[in-house]
């Protein structure tokens, strides 16, 4: 009978061992796997800043991560312009939901007092205001009024009843005209094309029932 031993098994005099190189090259492996999902973590939270770097609108779903103060669907550069904010909020979605539906999914609007902040989420050139599909609405420093808020959240109401309208071609005597008509913008005039597009959107309106009137819309995309 073989007597049995503990412990490693003995090596011929001239044989090589494999055992102590496979151990040795254990930790290696664990630190690269360490290393690669530490730099896959690190590309996947940078992903949101460089999109929000790209595309500044997208900046608006977290507007509080900036410095701004929010409360619900309303945010401001600081704490001291957010009741005048809300004021003009709250009458706009008043109005818009007795002059056209209510505004049942509602979206950011962030009130900018300095062109800094509205260029930062995403507003423009001699803009007043703006709206982007899902990512809501940005009040730049002279759009401050009633009708301009109003504006945009018909523009919201479009998302909502329409589909992400922005992301893909539309009239833009509709989108716009509606919005400009349905404001109850005050101004007579509103230059090229914005004048155009109003007069045209009034025009379709009278002729469309009211009852059909999304069903209508929708059909001119």
């Amino acid at each position: 009978m073989s007597k049995r031993t503990d412990g490693p098994c003995p090596i011929a005099p001239g044989q090589r061992s494999v055992a102590p190189p496979i151990a040795a090259a254990l930790p290696r492996v664990g630190n690269r796997w360490r290393r690669t999902l530490a730099l896959t973590a690190l590309i996947i939270a940078l992903i949101p800043i460089v999109a929000a770097m790209a595309f500044p609108p997208l900046r608006r779903i977290a507007p509080g991560l900036y410095g701004l103060s929010c409360r619900s669907h309303v945010c401001a550069e600081d704490l001291a312009a957010l009741p005048a904010a809300e004021n003009l909020y709250r009458e706009a979605v008043v109005f818009v939901g007795r002059k056209v539906i209510p505004l049942a999914e509602p979206r950011q609007v962030i009130f900018c007092r300095t062109d800094r902040c509205s260029q930062h989420f995403g507003l423009s050139g001699r803009r007043v205001g703006q709206t982007t599909g899902p990512f809501g609405s940005v009040i730049g420093p002279r759009g401050w009024a009633a009708h301009t808020v109003r504006h945009e959240l018909i523009h919201q109401i479009q998302n909502q009843a329409l589909g992400m309208y922005r992301l893909r071609p539309g009239p833009d005597w509709f989108i716009e005209g509606m919005a400009y008509a349905w404001s109850d913008d005050p101004r007579e005039d509103l230059g090229a094309p914005w004048q155009a597009y109003r007069r045209e959107f009034l025009i379709w309106s009278a002729t469309t029932p009211r009852q059909e009137f999304w069903d209508r819309a929708a059909e001119l995309w």
